[in-house]
């Protein structure tokens, strides 16, 4: 495939922000691609934009000028790709568009699907993450916790995801019975927010995700809670309000929470730079059942930090976002890294998503074990979708 025409332009993102899109031309075809953004975010990602998204724009649409008639053949040209664009002189954002485009064009020229020319033998389909009560930095006047996932045992992904779909609309329902300021609200992910405790809202999730034969797990991005060094709780629980814990306490309370609701998923139980405590819960929480401790703010989809993690034991399981690192080529070194050392990888959406539904088909192709994509809103629909589009058309 040779491009014969790339351009940036500027359009919106799920939270109404700007964010870049990119167009590839061939002789044959054409692919687009369009980058995500966070909201809760590691202070250790990659640059999104040159200073704003106009200024990325104007310097991508230059440098993208260098790419007429490169020759790009396979994944592995985007090694040379981000020499001559990268996050230094564009922005995440910019290369993310652009990679995501060429790899559509590239799909469309070759008259197959996406995963297919990833990867022709890729056979096993994800497990879903979705995210039904939420708080955090995705909300405002709800939980600390910043998701409560679902993860339905299921036999097929559409069986999957819509078990994923019947959990989340009763939850809205026992919110509504049991929450008098309960108006429908939903985190910038669609998940629901409440009022209720921390504590009441897992035993919610707990309750009714048993009955669907699902698994829970939360993403407490501990890092928004860590104020002055200590853990700040606003309403943990009836009993217990205005908490402020040190690590100690903190992971003791991690453990509890862990241990009663049976979590199988901890992801960013402590700050971005606390190895040590993470390796400590790891420790303590896989003691005696097999519970994945999952680091996104840690590690920030970088290599370097990964490696630190394993060297530690911090984790058994990583976040892989390819804007966070501002490279598709990165972001796939930290995926086979993390299943070279025996760690999970989860491929995950951001908060601020588009309709672009090309994570489905690097997640298949690239036979990742989990996703988080997100449950409600055409732009978490949209991924979840495509893998049952895929499925169906095995």
């Amino acid at each position: 495939m040779k491009p014969t025409g790339i351009r940036a332009i500027k359009v919106l993102n799920s939270l109404a922000r700007p964010t870049i899109a990119v167009r590839v031309k061939t002789s044959m075809c054409e692919g687009w691609g369009s980058a995500p953004s966070g909201t809760s975010k590691s202070s250790f990602e990659a640059v999104e934009f040159i200073q704003n998204a106009d200024l990325s724009i104007e310097l991508f649409n230059n440098y993208a000028k260098k790419l007429i008639d490169f020759n790009f053949q396979n994944f592995d040209d985007f090694e040379e790709v981000e020499k001559i664009i990268n996050v230094g002189n564009a922005g995440g954002s910019a290369v993310i568009a652009l990679e995501y485009a060429m790899l559509n064009a590239l799909a469309q020229e070759r008259k197959r699907p996406l995963w297919k020319v990833l990867n022709p033998n890729a056979k096993a389909f994800p497990r879903i993450l979705a995210n039904v009560v939420g708080g955090g930095q995705h909300a405002t006047n709800s939980i600390d916790i910043q998701e409560i996932l679902v993860a339905p045992k299921a036999k097929s992904i559409s069986e999957a995801v819509f078990t994923a779909s019947e959990i989340y609309h009763k939850i809205r329902f026992e919110l509504a019975k049991k929450d008098k300021h309960f108006l429908s609200g939903r985190t910038a992910e669609g998940a629901w927010t409440t009022s209720l405790p921390d504590e009441t809202a897992l035993e919610i999730v707990d309750r009714i995700a048993g009955r669907h034969k699902s698994e829970i797990g939360i993403d407490m991005a501990a890092t928004s809670l860590f104020v002055r060094g200590k853990y700040l709780w606003r309403n943990f629980s009836r009993q217990q309000k205005g908490i402020h814990a040190d690590e100690k306490k903190h992971i003791e309370l991690m453990e509890q929470i862990s241990n009663r609701f049976h979590l199988f998923y901890i992801e960013d139980p402590l700050h971005q730079d606390s190895y040590k405590a993470f390796s400590d819960f790891n420790k303590a929480s896989n003691k005696y059942s097999r519970k994945l401790v999952c680091g996104d703010d840690l590690i920030s989809t970088n290599l370097s930090r990964l490696k630190v993690a394993v060297e530690q034991n911090s984790i058994n399981a990583v976040i892989i976002k390819p804007n966070q690192i501002g490279s598709l080529f990165k972001a796939k070194q930290v995926l086979d890294y993390a299943k070279k050392k025996d760690i999970i990888p989860v491929l995950s959406h951001r908060s601020g998503e588009t309709n672009d539904s090309i994570l489905a088909q690097l997640a298949f192709g690239w036979q990742a074990p989990f996703v988080k994509f997100g449950l409600a809103g055409g732009e978490r629909t949209a991924k979840l979708n495509e893998l049952i589009k895929i499925e169906q058309n095995l």
